[in-house]
C-alpha cells in the first residue's frame, strides 16, 4: 500500500511542478477549474448528494462562481476574510464533533455552502499567487511545499513517536507528538526558505509566522474532511489516485492552508518576493 502512494506523490509533485512553472495564466486559469470541477464532483459525493443531476449542480454552482470571483478584481481580500472565518468556523465544528453533526450535516444548504466555501478561495488563491506576486510560481510551490512537509512530517513523527491522539473520534491515527513534529519541521522549512527569499528580518519572521499558521490550518482541513466522511460513512472521497483515494485526500489541507497563507502575505504587506 505504500508503494502506491509514494509513487502517485511523486506524480503528483512532478505534475505540479510542470503546470506551475510553465504554463500561461490563462492555461493555469483553466487547469485550476478542471480541480475546481473535480472537488466539486467529490464533495457532492462526501455530503451524500450521489444523483448525477445533483453532482452536477454543485460542479455548474461552483464553476460558475470561479468564474464569477476571477472576474471581480480588487475582492480578493473579502474573500479570503471570509474564507478565514469559515475554516474557524470548521475548526469549531471539530472541536464539538459528534455532537451537532444531526443538524448541519444533514441540512444540504449547508453542506454546499461549505464545499463552496471550501473549493472556491482555495481556487482563487492559486490564481493570484500564481500570477499576481513576483516569483509567484517559487512561492506557490513553497506554500504547496509546506502542505506535503507538515503532513509528511507529522504522519513519520506520529508513527515514531505518538502516544497521545489528537482527534480520536475523527482520525483515530493523527496524535499530538505527530502534530508537533509537523509543526517543527514546517517551521524550519519556512525558516531557511525565508532567508533564500531575501526578506528583511522583519518580514522573514512574519513570513514564517504566517508559514507556520498556514500549516496549522492545513491540518484543520485536513480533519474537517476527515469528519464529513465519518459523516457519511465513506473511507476515501474518491478512488481515482492509486493509494492515495480521490483529489480532496490529497488537497484537504492546502484547501484551508493557501488561503489563510495568501491572506498573510497581503495582511504583512510582503507582497514582492526577491527573485
Amino acid at each position: 500500500m505504500l508503494l502506491p502512494r509514494i509513487l502517485t506523490a511523486l506524480v503528483l509533485i512532478a505534475c505540479s511542478v510542470l503546470i506551475i512553472f510553465f504554463t500561461s495564466p490563462l492555461v493555469f486559469f483553466a487547469i485550476v477549474a478542471v480541480f475546481v470541477a473535480w472537488l466539486a464532483w467529490e464533495w457532492a459525493g462526501i455530503v451524500e448528494l450521489n444523483s448525477v443531476l445533483q453532482r452536477l449542480g454543485i460542479l455548474v454552482l461552483c464553476l460558475s462562481l470561479y468564474l464569477v470571483f476571477s472576474l471581480m478584481i480588487g475582492q480578493m481580500e473579502v474573500l479570503l476574510v471570509l474564507s478565514a472565518v469559515w475554516w474557524l468556523m470548521a475548526l469549531f465544528l471539530l472541536v464539538l464533533y459528534p455532537r451537532g453533526t444531526d443538524i448541519w450535516f444533514n441540512n444540504k444548504s449547508i453542506t454546499i455552502s461549505m464545499g463552496v466555501m471550501t473549493i472556491l478561495p482555495a481556487s482563487q488563491s492559486l490564481n493570484f499567487l500564481h500570477d499576481n506576486f513576483q516569483a509567484g510560481a517559487i512561492i506557490l510551490l513553497y506554500v504547496l511545499a509546506l502542505v506535503w512537509i507538515a503532513d509528511s512530517a507529522a504522519y513519520f513523527s506520529g508513527r515514531a513517536l505518538g502516544k497521545k491522539k489528537l482527534a480520536a473520534a475523527i482520525s483515530p491515527k493523527k496524535t499530538v507528538e505527530g502534530l508537533a513534529g509537523g509543526m517543527v519541521f514546517s517551521l524550519v522549512y519556512a525558516a531557511i526558505c525565508g532567508v533564500f527569499f531575501h526578506f528583511s528580518l522583519s518580514n522573514w519572521f512574519c513570513f514564517v509566522m504566517i508559514s507556520v499558521v498556514a500549516a496549522l490550518f492545513s491540518v484543520v482541513g485536513d480533519l474537517f474532511i476527515s469528519m464529513l466522511k465519518r459523516c457519511a460513512g465513506v473511507k476515501d472521497s474518491g478512488k481515482l489516485l492509486p493509494g492515495h483515494g480521490g483529489i480532496f485526500d490529497r488537497l484537504d489541507g492546502v484547501c484551508a492552508a493557501i488561503p489563510v497563507f495568501t491572506l498573510g502575505l497581503l495582511m504583512m504587506s510582503i507582497l514582492k518576493v526577491s527573485s
